[in-house]
C-alpha cells in the first residue's frame, strides 16, 4: 500500500514574522511590568491622576498583549492543519491594530505636554503642537477605519487593500516621533546657561529624550519600509509593528521612572535636588575679624551666585513630571 505523501505548507513569511512580533511585545511587556512596580513602590507622592494613567497604559498593552497571543493561537495551536483558518482573517491580530494607535495617542500626546511644558518660544510652546496635532489624530482615524474595514473581509489576503491606510498611520507614528525628539533636544541645548550642575543635568535629558524617540521612531520607520519592499502576502512588517504598543508604553515607564536619577545622576548634586537656605548677612559680617579696621569678606557667600542657582531651580521644578 503507499504511502500518502503529506502536505506541506511554508508558514515562515506568513506566521513566522507575527511569532517573532509576538516574541518582542512580550519580552517589552515583561520589561513595563518591571517598570510599573518600581514606579508604585518609588514615587508614591505622585498625583493620582498620573498614577491612574499608568494603570491604565498597563492595562492597554496587557489587552494587546492578550490579543495577540490569541491571534496565533488558533492558526498555529487549536485550528493546525485547517487551511481556512490559516488563510482567514484572524479579529483579534486586527483589534490589536486600534489598541496600538490609542497607547501611540496617549504616548505622543505626553511627549508634546513636554515640548509645551519645557517651550518659552511660540514656535515650540505652540508652533510643534499644532503642526502635530493632525498627525497624532490621524493615526487613531485611520486604525479605527482599517479596523473596521479589516473585520468585514473573510481571508487575510484582502487585508493587503488597506496596507496604505496602515502605512500612512505608521509614517505618521514616526514623523512624530522624529519631530519631537528633535525638538525636544533642541529646547534643551538652548537651556544651557553655563552653570555645570544645570548643564550636566539638561545633559542628562537630552539622553533620556534621544532614547525616548529613537526606537519607537525607528520600529515605525522599518514598519513602512517593510510594507513596501515586501509582497502583499508576506507580513514581515508584524516583526517591528506588533511589538510598538508595549515599546511606547516601556519609553514612558522609563521616562517617569528616571526622573530621581536624572536629579541626581551619578549621586552628584543637581540645581534641581539643591535646597535654599536664607542666609543673614549681617550675622556673617560680624562674625569676621577686622583687617586694619576693615572686614575681611573672604568667607563671605556670594548673594549673585545664590540667585543664579535660584533662577535655574525654578523652570526645572515646573517641568517635574515633563521628564
Amino acid at each position: 500500500m503507499a504511502a500518502t505523501a503529506p502536505v506541506i505548507l511554508d508558514l515562515s513569511l506568513l506566521y513566522g514574522p507575527v511569532l517573532i512580533g509576538n516574541s518582542i511585545a512580550i519580552a517589552f511587556w515583561g520589561a513595563q511590568c518591571t517598570l510599573t512596580i518600581f514606579y508604585f513602590i518609588n514615587y508614591t507622592k505622585d498625583p493620582t491622576l498620573v498614577k491612574a494613567w499608568v494603570v491604565l497604559l498597563f492595562g492597554l498593552d496587557t489587552a494587546h498583549t492578550i490579543l495577540l497571543i490569541k491571534g496565533i493561537w488558533v492558526p498555529l495551536i487549536s485550528q493546525y492543519g485547517n487551511f481556512e483558518a490559516i488563510a482567514g482573517v484572524l479579529p483579534e491580530l486586527v483589534y490589536q491594530q486600534s489598541i496600538n494607535a490609542v497607547v501611540a495617542f496617549m504616548a505622543q500626546c505626553y511627549f508634546v505636554r513636554r515640548i509645551y511644558i519645557f517651550g518659552s518660544k511660540p514656535i515650540f510652546k505652540y508652533g510643534v503642537p499644532a503642526l502635530l496635532a493632525p498627525l497624532i489624530i490621524w493615526q487613531v482615524v485611520g486604525s479605527i477605519i482599517y479596523t473596521a474595514r479589516g473585520l468585514s473581509f473573510k481571508e487575510a489576503s484582502q487585508l493587503s487593500s488597506l496596507s496604505h491606510i496602515a502605512i500612512g498611520v505608521n509614517s505618521s507614528a514616526a514623523a512624530v516621533d522624529i519631530v519631537t525628539t528633535i525638538a525636544m533636544c533642541t529646547l534643551l541645548y538652548l537651556s544651557r546657561n553655563g552653570l555645570q550642575s544645570t548643564d550636566r543635568l539638561l545633559g542628562w535629558l537630552m539622553i533620556s529624550s534621544l532614547n525616548t524617540g529613537a526606537w519607537t521612531a525607528l520600529f515605525a520607520i522599518i514598519t513602512v519600509i517593510l510594507a513596501l519592499t515586501t509582497p502583499p502576502e508576506d507580513i514581515l512588517y508584524a516583526v517591528t509593528n506588533f511589538p510598538l504598543c508595549a515599546l511606547y508604553c516601556t519609553t514612558i515607564l522609563g521616562n517617569l521612572t528616571a526622573r530621581k536619577y536624572l536629579r541626581n545622576p551619578r549621586g552628584t548634586t543637581t540645581a534641581s535636588s539643591i535646597t535654599l537656605q536664607p542666609i543673614s548677612f549681617r550675622n556673617s559680617m560680624a562674625g569676621n575679624p577686622k583687617i586694619n579696621g576693615q572686614v575681611d569678606k573672604s568667607n563671605c557667600l556670594s548673594p549673585i551666585a545664590e540667585d543664579a542657582t535660584e533662577h535655574q531651580v525654578k523652570p526645572l521644578a515646573r517641568g517635574e513630571y515633563a521628564v
